[in-house]
């Protein structure tokens, strides 16, 4: 439920017309049907698995600038407060109203894109039955409305290679700096037909040594090396796996996206609206 109280004195000008706007806008927003998402990524570990197949040299990386990141609470609480202060002064400055305020108390449960905190996930179980030689990368759930067209959301997990942080670029030739930069990254769009459709974009990098015999003009043979304890030297790079799969999914439903490098568990629920006293 949002509660709304707007208090207006004086005549109705530009910025009140745009205070309207934001208004409904967020009203429009509030009442979008929900859903719960809970997804866990992890890396397999099985060197058998990985070396089973030739993989592409360069299977690139997904337009990262097209996605959202969840917010935390916090972040979202300090979001709201820097534009409920920018548009008092806003309103303050160029127009003669002597005072407006719009309260929003919309519960942050309900609010879309938001991490839900850990007592709300339904699948701690599966995460912690994952087996040696599995590394969990990945586990979150949060809310979001489902449309025809809705946008993706950005994730990053795992070990950094930023140079910032590592000596990525002189341990690592194929570092790019910009993408790339973390072990587990990638885009996850739900859209909403007679099904929930999953478009799934994820790539995981780990520090590999090439066999230059076997490279061809679109794969090699890669050797993983331990993720935690492997010595670089000039044959080592980053081994990227790119996984893109579109998923047709029934809510409530947990589904399981497989790959020799990657693993992927998630689950899409709708939201049950309060029940009214």
């Amino acid at each position: 439920m949002v509660s709304v109280h707007v208090v207006l004195r004086g005549c109705v000008t530009w910025p009140t017309i745009l205070a309207g706007m934001l208004l409904f806008s967020s009203l429009a927003k509030s009442s979008q049907e929900l859903y719960e998402v809970e997804m866990i990524v992890f890396a397999n570990l099985d060197a058998d698995a990985i070396h089973a197949e030739l993989w592409p040299l360069n299977p690139g990386f997904p337009n990262y600038s097209q996605g959202r990141r969840l917010k935390t609470k916090e972040g979202l609480l300090a979001e709201r407060k820097q534009q409920s202060d920018s548009l008092e002064a806003t309103l303050e400055r160029d127009s003669p109203i002597n005072h407006l305020l719009v309260e929003e108390d919309t519960p942050i449960e309900q609010t879309g894109f938001v991490i839900l905190p850990k007592s709300r996930w339904t699948l701690s179980d599966a995460a912690n039955k994952l087996g040696h030689q599995y590394q969990l990368l990945l586990h979150t759930a949060w809310r979001q409305p489902i449309t025809e067209s809705a946008q993706a959301i950005y994730f990053q997990a795992g070990k950094s290679y930023n140079p910032s942080e590592t000596n990525a670029e002189t341990v690592y030739p194929n570092f790019s700096g910009t993408t790339g930069a973390y072990e587990f990254e990638g885009l996850l769009k739900l859209r909403k037909g007679r099904f929930i459709h999953a478009d799934i974009d994820f790539v995981l990098q780990e520090p590999a040594k090439v066999d230059s015999s076997t490279v061809t003009a679109a794969s090699h043979a890669v050797w993983l090396l331990n993720r935690d304890n492997w010595r670089p030297d000039t044959n080592v790079q980053l081994q990227s796996f790119r996984v893109q799969q579109s998923r047709k999914m029934r809510s409530k439903e947990l589904h399981y996206v497989d790959h020799p490098a990657l693993g992927v568990l998630i689950r899409v629920a709708p939201v049950e609206a309060p029940k009214t006293k």
